[in-house]
């Protein structure tokens, strides 16, 4: 093993640290956990194969309490789109309603193409939904990664682009007519290209969207008239066996979850990126938990400033505390 080597090895090690990991919601209770919200009242949603969920501290119709975190795992919406069984995959908020989409795949394996999607508006109440609308997507999206514009728009990474379909775009802008009906128009936001791969998480702060896809981090400019500016690569990561799936912004960095596609190996990690300026990337190990999704707790369901994040691959829903 050459100097170098040794010194790239070393520095890793220095710039990765462990912290203090705990399962907050088993496996066993909710299984494939794709993503995860705050609203603006501190209500923790998830979306994933078995539906949408709140997390509570307080029991309510219907709810399952975990018996080791002792919070309640409360049912908002079933994974149905009419008759058929769907699953839940990107979500967002706009403080307010919850937006979710839910693709219906071939035996319910997302390994195999959506055949129907559809874009769902969910008021929730204290005890279920409040109100609820439900339209399709005229061409199929598998939005992974969703987030609400500066117009009010939503912006859709399309995983669709990702399953061996011919795909011109990777990012679709979502805009609605009718609000009141849901009715709404999709057109192409960001071109697809290898370099965008796996389009995945996304989140908008201010007129700038950062989305991951693939082995990179990309900055975007939102310009005045609603087009992407030129993509600024904020981060990459090295190596075929690591991937990144999702993101959410800090005060003075993005973290990122990134995984290894062979578990065990301790690629697992969430990635700390300076938003501002210079500096390594602090690397935070979460062993062999596979995350899909992140969240930064600024409430009192969880530990205030602490990460809570799900995990499609593995279910459940896990805390880490740095």
């Amino acid at each position: 093993m050459s100097i170098k080597i040794i010194s790239v090895t070393l520095l890793s090690v220095l710039l990765s640290v462990s912290v203090h990991a705990r399962e907050v919601v088993s496996p066993d209770i909710l299984t494939a956990t794709e993503n995860a919200v705050f609203t603006d009242d501190g209500r923790y949603f998830v979306a994933g194969s078995d539906g949408i969920h709140e997390i509570r501290d307080v029991s309510g119709e219907n709810c399952v309490q975990d018996p080791n975190s002792g919070l309640y795992v409360c049912p908002l919406l079933a994974a149905k789109l009419e008759e058929e069984s769907c699953i839940f995959r990107g979500m967002t908020t706009d403080g307010t309603y919850l937006y979710a989409s839910c693709a219906v795949h071939p035996k319910d394996n997302t390994f195999f193409p959506a055949t129907r999607s559809a874009l769902y508006r969910v008021l929730p109440g204290r005890e279920g939904v409040e109100e609820l609308l439900i339209r399709d997507f005229d061409d199929v999206l598998v939005p992974n990664g969703m987030a609400v514009g500066p117009d009010g728009s939503l912006y859709l990474s399309d995983t669709n682009a990702s399953l061996g379909i011919l795909k011109k775009t990777a990012i679709v802008k979502l805009r609605f007519l009718d609000e009141s009906t849901l009715d709404f128009v999709t057109e192409p936001w960001l071109p697809a290209s290898p370099l965008y791969s796996l389009p995945n998480g996304l989140q908008i702060d201010g007129d700038t969207l950062y989305f991951v896809g693939g082995h990179n981090l990309w900055q975007i400019a939102i310009r005045s008239d609603g087009s992407a500016g030129f993509p600024r690569l904020k981060y990459h990561t090295y190596g075929v066996s690591k991937l990144m799936d999702d993101l959410v912004i800090l005060p003075d960095h993005i973290a990122v979850a990134e995984f290894g596609l062979v578990n065990g190996l301790g690629f697992n990690k969430i990635v700390l990126i300076k938003r501002r300026g210079f500096g390594f990337p602090k690397k935070i190990r979460t062993g062999l938990t596979q995350l899909s999704s992140l969240a930064w707790e600024e409430g009192n369901l969880f530990t205030p400033g602490s990460f809570v994040g799900t995990s499609f691959l593995q279910g459940g829903l896990y805390e880490f505390e740095r």
